[in-house]
């Protein structure tokens, strides 16, 4: 009963996640409805999210918000800056180097969070996910293999690393702890970021309603909801895992753009993004399998 009851866990989980993933995803069209520079655009997308995080927040735990927040220790708040740190490398990551050599970067995240669960909270990782992981790997390399570099390459791509390791860590110490608030942590992550965006905006003009109203669904789809359900279904599965299912993200968010915008992400793109989804299938199918057998 009780190997049943894990086995249910561990499809939710990846469920989840994938789900996430997906959500994460569609940030790709909405991106491509603004034309506001991307310190803006993350200022209000940072607002919009923390507004969705703590109005959750106060829905999941109406009287009991203040008495969450008082019991936050270093962990929670090393959990809420290893999410800042991720979303500003990132961008940061995105001014120096091409968008095909952070996605190459954040390919290795599988392998990454597999080392951190390992050394931080003893997670053993199978050998269907490692391979799996170097497949999607090979898949990243062939979407991006025709990519030109920036001048700046080697600065972008240690930030991309930045980016990698502090969105591992989020994901593994989220698992370590599993009794604090989601919402909680994430909304203090979202608040940090909008502090410091305000330093970073070249204005504080208002965006238009047009531009406001696709930043309010960019923000609560990345920062909110998809946040939410990655980090309840990264709880449920081995982290290594979680970051294998969620390069569905990298992969769908060009096609997406494709088929809204008609921009043809090129045969490359296509062949790897293949590769890439046969490699997370398979990761999938197997859990399920082994369910099934349960």
């Amino acid at each position: 009963m009780k190997k049943d009851l894990a086995h249910a866990e561990r499809r939710k989980g990846a469920v989840l996640v994938f789900i996430a993933a997906l959500i994460w995803s569609t940030a790709g069209p909405l991106m491509r409805m603004l034309h506001l520079d991307i310190w803006t655009i993350q200022l209000w997308r940072g607002v919009f999210g923390a507004a969705f995080l703590i109005g959750s927040l106060f829905i999941s735990h109406r009287g009991d918000v203040i008495r969450q927040l008082t019991s936050l220790g270093w962990l929670d708040y090393a959990c809420a800056a290893m999410g800042t740190i991720a979303m500003f490398s990132y961008v940061s990551a995105l001014a120096y180097t091409s968008v095909a050599d952070v996605v190459v970067v954040y390919a290795t995240l599988p392998f990454i969070s597999a080392i951190l669960g390992l050394l931080i909270n003893g997670e053993k990782v199978g050998s269907r996910t490692l391979i799996a992981s170097l497949i999607a790997l090979a898949g990243m390399i062939v979407m991006v293999g025709g990519s030109s570099n920036s001048p700046n390459r080697l600065l972008g791509d240690g930030l991309s690393l930045v980016m990698t390791i502090s969105f591992a860590l989020l994901v593994v110490l989220m698992r370590r702890n599993s009794s604090k608030s989601i919402a909680m942590i994430n909304s203090i992550g979202a608040l940090w970021g909008v502090i410091i965006c305000l330093f970073l905006v070249p204005s504080l003009a208002v965006p238009t309603a047009r531009d406001l109203l696709v930043l309010a669904g960019l923000g609560t789809i990345t920062i909110g909801a998809g946040l939410l359900i990655f980090i309840v279904g990264s709880r449920l599965i081995p982290s290594a895992e979680a970051g294998l299912i969620g390069l569905i993200e990298v992969v769908l968010s060009p096609l997406w753009v494709w088929l809204a915008f008609s921009e043809d992400p090129g045969t490359a793109a296509i062949i790897g993004g293949v590769i890439v989804l046969c490699a997370v299938t398979w990761q999938m199918l197997g859990e399920l399998k082994q369910g099934t057998v349960a």
